[in-house]
């Protein structure tokens, strides 16, 4: 497969690739570090109090 590209756009792309890369070992550190404690329900109301973990949970939704 050949993919054809205009080249005044290369540099935007490179851009977006390494943004991607960027933000995939982001997703999988907040993937390994969530799903390697237990969640019961006290770890869910103690996410009021943790807004690192919040943010986590949050991005994972979405994704």
């Amino acid at each position: 497969m050949t993919l054809r590209y205009l080249s005044e756009h290369a540099l935007n792309a490179r851009l977006a690739l390494d943004l991607a890369i960027k933000e995939v070992g982001h997703l999988q550190y907040s993937d390994n570090s969530l799903f390697a404690q237990q969640i019961d329900m006290n770890w869910v109301r103690a996410m009021a109090n943790k807004p690192e973990t919040a943010e986590k949970v949050e991005t994972l939704s979405v994704a």
